[in-house]
């Protein structure tokens, strides 16, 4: 009976009978009982049904039936209310978990995620990391880049790699988030790099990892970055450590017809997006430029996130209900019009998902893989 639910869940899930899926889901019993995938299925079910007062029912006799019971299951339930958007009962949420007897990493990560919220709600966030960004003292020519890139002590090796190619093949200022103190001392001293001390926002595991319920704060932190760097008149290049130039980046934008952003396209989550529009767009290769349509679509994006808890669904969702016109499709590139933005978005063959394939930008998943392995996929010199 159990294991039919689960299947019947996903198949729902998959159709996006969004309430039909947490309505099944629910009957399986406490969230502790749940398995990681369908925690994740119900949270996102809630999140796609947001405006839906059975979905707000749904949720209630959840929090009734579970809240105290463990560290984890209030963690569960905190972002939950988030996605529904009821930030401020996640808040509250989060708050009461810093008192349950629990693990000390998931305590630390909920009074992280407490002061995110809070901060959120404040309007403190956003006004730390103004400061922050002008405490840079960016001074920057009219045609002059910001190139964004999150980076932790852990990956320093990578990130040797990833400037390397950056240096070659783009123009514009370095600027990193440090995740960990240790991240910014190692990128002010060895790199030379312009570095935003995000460490207060983070719970690290024992190996450096960050602790993955506070994981999403990364996204909610990047896009209000963006949205300050972008409001402040800087174009932005924003990209994940594991997307490597391969060639001149200029080169190739110049050959695309104005847009206010260039992202790279996928196919991949959000699953749903994918299977209405036939692509997503990819946040690990994104380029936005100053305009006042990318400043609004900012102030839209950035709420978005904090609700979503992930950048690149939120990015998703917000086109797929605003709908695509003026589409236009090439050999290189594909272009159009949603939520008052003009998108351009690069061909697999210029930017791809796979390591050894995009003539330009290759953002793969890294597994394990040594930096001298990596130069070796990439086809780069040692």
């Amino acid at each position: 009976m159990r294991r039919g639910l689960v299947l019947l869940s996903r198949i729902l899930g998959r159709l996006h009978l969004w309430m039909a899926t947490a309505h099944v889901l629910e009957r399986l019993g406490r969230l502790a009982s749940l398995d990681v995938r369908s925690t994740g299925l119900l949270s996102y079910s809630l999140l796609m049904s947001s405006g839906l007062p059975s979905a707000r029912r749904l949720y209630l006799r959840l929090l009734r039936r579970n809240l105290g019971k463990s560290v984890p299951v209030n963690l569960s339930l905190a972002a939950m209310a988030q996605r529904l958007g009821r930030l401020r009962l996640a808040g509250l949420i989060y708050e009461r978990t810093c008192r349950i007897p629990g693990d000390a990493l998931q305590l630390a990560a909920a009074q992280c995620m407490a002061k995110l919220v809070k901060g959120t709600m404040s309007g403190s966030l956003s006004a730390n990391i103004a400061a922050e960004v002008a405490g840079l003292n960016l001074r920057l020519g009219p045609s002059e880049t910001v190139i964004l890139v999150p980076v932790g002590s852990n990956y320093i090796h990578l990130f040797g790699l990833w400037i390397e190619q950056v240096r070659q093949h783009a123009h514009g200022k370095i600027v990193a988030m440090a995740l960990d103190p240790a991240a910014k001392q190692i990128l002010e001293r060895d790199f030379c790099c312009s570095a935003l001390d995000l460490s207060a926002s983070f719970v690290f595991e024992p190996d450096g990892t960050i602790h993955r319920s506070s994981r999403d704060a990364l996204w909610i932190v990047r896009v209000l970055i963006l949205s300050e760097l972008v409001a402040r008149g800087h174009t932005v290049l924003s990209l994940d450590l594991d997307s490597i130039l391969i060639a001149n980046l200029d080169s190739m934008l110049c050959t695309f017809p104005p847009a206010d952003i260039v992202a790279q396209q996928g196919h991949s989550i959000p699953m749903d997006v994918t299977r209405e529009l036939g692509f997503v767009l990819c946040c690990g290769f994104m380029l936005l430029r100053p305009t006042q349509s990318t400043i609004a679509f900012l102030e839209s994006y950035s709420k978005r996130t904090i609700q979503e808890l992930d950048d690149q669904f939120a990015l998703n969702h917000l086109i797929a209900r605003a709908g695509i016109a003026n589409m236009v499709r090439t050999e290189s590139y594909i272009t159009f019009e949603s939520a008052g933005v003009v998108f351009v978005c690069p061909d697999k063959s210029l930017v791809s998902h796979d390591i050894k394939y995009g003539s330009v930008v290759r953002h793969f998943q890294r597994r394990g893989q040594s930096v001298a392995e990596l130069r070796l996929e990439l086809g780069l010199k040692k």
